[in-house]
């Protein structure tokens, strides 16, 4: 840091021949595939997070967006391990809407869904969030 701050540290042209590019970001990258695992589907969440456009899933045709989620810490038992990816496990006024994922769980603690949706009723317990495929769906970002 001290030959930064002097502006004595010394500078390489870049060789050209060994850069990389990468495509634009683009919306469609957000959508989370709920087979993923816990904690993909939770950095997700947070590099698609504000200011970008989110991560997103839907519930039937609403679109729902993902700003904030924290991994469930305890392991699925029973029941709950046999359910599918994206199936809402739990949903509490508190502590948000618990998910199943491809290992395991993840808790949705701020979720924004489409302006004519009801949330109570779309994202009840037992309901499935979806990831659509981008060959089956012309605008995966709707």
């Amino acid at each position: 840091a001290p030959m930064i701050r002097a502006g004595t540290i010394p500078r390489y042209p870049q060789d050209h021949s060994q850069a990389t590019y990468y495509e634009k970001r683009a919306p469609s990258d957000g959508l989370i595939q709920w087979d993923q695992p816990t904690g993909a589907i939770y950095r997700l969440v947070r590099a698609a997070g504000r200011p970008y456009p989110g991560a997103f899933s839907f519930a039937g045709p609403h679109k729902v967006t993902v700003w904030r989620a924290h991994p469930h810490e305890r392991t699925l038992s029973g029941q709950e391990g046999l359910l599918p990816p994206g199936k809402i496990l739990a949903a509490d006024e508190n502590t948000g809407h618990l998910v199943r994922t491809g290992d395991g769980a993840l808790w949705l603690t701020e979720i924004q869904v489409s302006p004519d949706a009801n949330i109570e009723n779309l994202l009840s317990i037992g309901e499935v969030l979806i990831s659509l495929d981008s060959k089956d769906d012309d605008d995966p970002t709707r």
